[in-house]
């Protein structure tokens, strides 16, 4: 009995110093957790599926958190707690600066939007498609599955590309400014676009560059006309004495003519030397299309 008392009394504080350890692991777990979460993190209700720390998430509900897979959400945040769901979990706000997971290869500065599992993608600008912006990279990543320190922020990106190579016989947009390009050479001296039927064109500007033969040809000239060997809609544009690679502006736009039907053409005409030949050049028409009157 004597015995067993004595290790009894051993008992109680190796018993007792095991609980301070555990209990000092802890602490510790949670100061580095609290080191890392931002200052004014929100909490919040885990939803469906739990969240991840280090992932984009958006609101599902009031106070609840689901993770963000797609560029259209409307990011609130980034997890700094995993939870699953219905449990406890806290997010840092826009606003913030912390550390998110990369979907893939970032560079300092990059407009990121939200992905694949929550992860942080470099917006795409080249998709005319509307995009949320939720995030600017602080730090690169080489690839995916890498801590990368962001700035969280709310934006929507809506790239409207009017300066693209398409065929607007097929998609024509009323009334934004396009350009139609035509470039004129020795073997085309005239160069037509027919307009849609189904809409009218209005000639906005024009300005051109001749590429070959430095004028030294008294015919050397561009005119941009209303119609099959229509009126001129600016002044004809001589191009005698204009160097090679030289800007010239069309000057002076006919109100009565800057309007091609639809139906009808549009017509660059160039003329060099007795030959009667096309010039060498290109000529940038910016117009708008409407519905036909």
């Amino acid at each position: 009995m004597e015995r067993m008392r004595r290790y009894g009394r051993i008992a109680v504080p190796i018993l007792i110093a095991g609980i301070a350890l555990l209990a000092g692991v802890g602490l510790i777990w949670r100061t580095a957790e609290a080191a890392r979460i931002p200052a004014g993190a929100q909490r919040a209700l885990a939803g469906s599926g739990g969240v991840t720390a280090k992932t984009f998430v958006k609101l599902s509900a009031a106070d609840t958190i689901v993770a963000s897979t797609a560029v259209t959400d409307s990011v609130v945040g980034v997890c700094e707690l995993t939870a699953s769901a219905n449990a406890n979990t806290m997010y840092a706000p826009v606003g913030s600066i912390t550390t998110v997971t990369s979907g893939e290869l970032i560079a300092v500065g990059n407009l990121l939007t939200s992905g694949t599992g929550g992860k942080a993608f470099v917006l795409d600008t080249d998709d005319t498609s509307t995009q949320r912006v939720c995030a600017v990279a602080m730090t690169a990543a080489s690839g995916a599955d890498e801590d990368t320190t962001v700035l969280i922020v709310a934006g929507t990106a809506e790239q409207r590309i009017y300066h693209q190579s398409y065929d607007p016989n097929t998609s024509v947009t009323l009334g934004v400014p396009v350009e139609l390009v035509f470039m004129p050479d020795t073997a085309h001296k005239t160069i037509g676009y027919l307009v849609p039927a189904a809409y009218d064109l209005l000639v906005l500007d024009a300005i051109g560059w001749k590429t070959a033969g430095a004028g030294d040809n008294a015919a050397d000239q561009w005119e941009l006309k209303n119609g099959t060997g229509g009126t001129n809609i600016f002044d004809t544009e001589e191009l005698n004495t204009v160097a090679d690679k030289a800007m010239v502006q069309f000057d002076n736009l006919d109100d009565a003519q800057y309007e091609v039907e639809g139906g009808t053409y549009l017509e660059l005409v160039g003329g060099e030397d007795s030959d009667d030949d096309g010039v060498d050049g290109i000529v940038i028409v910016t117009v708008i299309f409407k519905a036909a009157d």
